[in-house]
């Protein structure tokens, strides 16, 4: 912070951990690199805005969802393309707390490379949310629209390819906690979307899915569970399911440990489902 009310963010990355690691949001790699960074601040007491680099578009969203993931896709919480983690590059968002739990909040993804940001040559995304929540209870709308794009590398350089088409998404989310002891609280996410560049009417809607429930306080942490899409899932085709199981207790002080088994199903024939056990610790200064 440099003000008090603001936050400057970096994230180095480094490693190999091959693809079980992605899991964990880690790209693997041998060197140590900045992998993020943003900028984020506040303007009076209801307005905020941030920006940056190799962030989500989604950074000011506030997704009724209170599970907490431990691995990437999940952690998602069913959104696939409304929540523009496209990976352009550069983002920038805004949000309006209105009061009451009610939030506004916009957002954009685009082109980090060399075409260029808001130009007709660079890939764009933007986004809206809107969402209300309480303590035990919300649910949110989120819509989104980016360029079709895919990242091309030439002699080390790397540009997008625009498709010239877009693909539209919405979701909504919802989450409920029980006032009740020994009852976990719940959090749904559904998402449905339409790719623009497939020519075939019957398979160009696509939907994703995603149920969660987290028992707080359970011993000495919380024991999480998870099941959705492991990607969007378009009609008329089976869906590839993944799901997750964790329990994160707190060691000592500052350190909290969290053992955790995924499962994610893959296209027949073509790649064998892959069932994934991690522990992850957590030290906090």
């Amino acid at each position: 912070s440099f003000t008090g009310s603001d936050s400057l963010d970096v994230t180095l990355q480094g490693g190999n951990g091959g693809n079980h690691l992605r899991e964990l949001d880690h790209a693997g790699g041998t060197d140590v690199v900045v992998d993020a960074i943003s900028y984020t601040n506040y303007v009076g007491d209801y307005v905020a805005y941030a920006f940056g680099f190799g962030i989500d578009g989604n950074s000011l969203y506030n997704t009724a969802c209170t599970y907490e993931a431990q691995t990437d896709t999940l952690g998602k919480c069913g959104l696939s393309a409304a929540n523009l983690d496209m990976g352009y590059g550069t983002n920038a968002g805004v949000s309006i707390d209105v009061g009451n739990g009610l939030t506004f909040a916009l957002g954009y993804e685009g082109e980090g490379t060399t075409q260029g940001i808001l130009s007709n040559e660079g890939a764009d995304g933007v986004g809206a949310q809107i969402a209300y929540t309480k303590d035990t209870y919300g649910v949110s709308l989120t819509a989104a629209q980016h360029d079709n794009a895919t990242l091309s590398t030439t002699n080390g350089d790397q540009n997008w390819i625009i498709g010239g088409d877009t693909t539209s998404s919405t979701a909504i989310n919802a989450f409920i906690v029980p006032s009740v002891d020994g009852f976990p609280s719940v959090s749904l996410g559904y998402e449905w979307k339409n790719d623009d560049s497939v020519n075939d009417e019957n398979a160009d809607q696509f939907t994703n899915y995603f149920i969660g429930f987290q028992f707080d306080e359970l011993g000495n942490g919380s024991l999480g569970a998870a099941v959705g899409s492991k990607e969007a899932t378009a009609e008329n085709v089976d869906a590839q399911t993944m799901w997750e199981a964790y329990y994160s207790y707190n060691y000592a002080d500052g350190i909290t440990i969290t053992p955790l088994v995924y499962y994610k199903e893959n296209a027949a024939r073509l790649t064998d489902d892959e069932t994934g056990i991690i522990l992850k610790t957590s030290f906090e200064f």
